[in-house]
């Protein structure tokens, strides 16, 4: 039985979204697996900010330190019409990332109207845009991973499919997806933390952590926490993983949100007040 990798030292479960990523597809070799993952271990989830000015919101990364961002980007972004690409959105991100002398994980997400076997009856709801539903044709999906994949192979992209498959609202069972190449092997997601599985040689990346500086309410259950418990948490997760050999770690939230799951899940507050775990990340980030 597999064992948690990460536990936050005085609570039974860790706050927050967390996801296991096994990235293989021929990016990183499971050689490349080190016990210390080095300097490049430490990135963020840009989820709620890749729509602003993306310099304005890059700019906080790297006086974070962390070397890595995370974005999702939905199917229909992508590929609106059957054959029709519009790589706008994501050639902007994927070229200003670059400028910014950082790493990119984008985590492609498979919901299209025209595609899809469950489609949200009110599509333009944020709840929708979140949802993903299981393809009508796998063959048809695997077409457009491979052309998101050609279009910036070499580029330093890494890639991740779907986002936690374990709950309805995302693909669930979505897993890992083989393609025609059997030594190639498409990355997948869930929200539990534990070692790779067996027989799956691959680096083990978290691809959201976070740790509430307030109160945060999780199914009718409110847990009080504080700027100081925040901090500690964040060093004692990053040593830990430092010790099991993860190698990149994604923080949720950057700044707080107005309402809802991020509420207090920042590293700054909604005002850009920085909290005490902003200083605790620029710290591990440069050990």
């Amino acid at each position: 039985m597999d064992t948690p990798l990460l536990r936050a030292p005085s609570a039974r479960i860790i706050p927050g979204l967390v996801t296991l990523m096994l990235c293989s597809m021929g990016v990183f070799a499971p050689s490349a697996v080190a016990a210390d993952p080095g300097p490049d271990l430490l990135g963020i989830d840009m989820a709620k900010w890749m729509n602003d000015d993306l310099n304005r919101s890059l700019s906080p990364v790297e006086q974070l330190k962390a070397k890595w961002v995370r974005c999702g980007i939905a199917w229909k972004q992508i590929e609106p019409s059957p054959g029709k690409y519009d790589w706008e959105h994501l050639d902007r991100v994927v070229n200003q990332t670059k400028q910014h002398n950082l790493h990119l994980l984008v985590t492609l997400r498979a919901f299209n109207p025209w595609a899809g076997i469950r489609i949200p009856e009110k599509q333009n709801q944020a709840q929708a845009q979140r949802a993903a539903t299981p393809p009508k044709d796998m063959a048809q999906f695997a077409r457009f991973v491979k052309a998101v994949a050609a279009r910036y192979k070499g580029r330093g992209v890494c890639w991740q499919i779907e986002n936690e498959p374990n709950l309805d609202v995302h693909w669930p069972g979505s897993g890992l997806i083989r393609f025609s190449n059997p030594g190639r092997l498409m990355p997948s997601t869930c929200t539990t933390i534990s070692s790779p599985k067996k027989g799956i040689p691959a680096p083990l990346w978290i691809t959201e952590f976070d740790f509430p500086s307030g109160p945060l309410t999780v199914r009718q259950k409110t847990v009080s926490f504080a700027p100081d418990q925040q901090a500690r948490f964040l060093e004692q997760a990053v040593s830990r993983a430092k010790a099991e050999g993860v190698q990149h770690l994604f923080w949720m939230f950057m700044r707080d949100t107005e309402r809802g799951q991020g509420n207090h899940l920042g590293l700054a507050a909604m005002d850009g007040r920085r909290k005490k775990a902003w200083n605790e990340f620029v710290h591990v980030a440069s050990d």
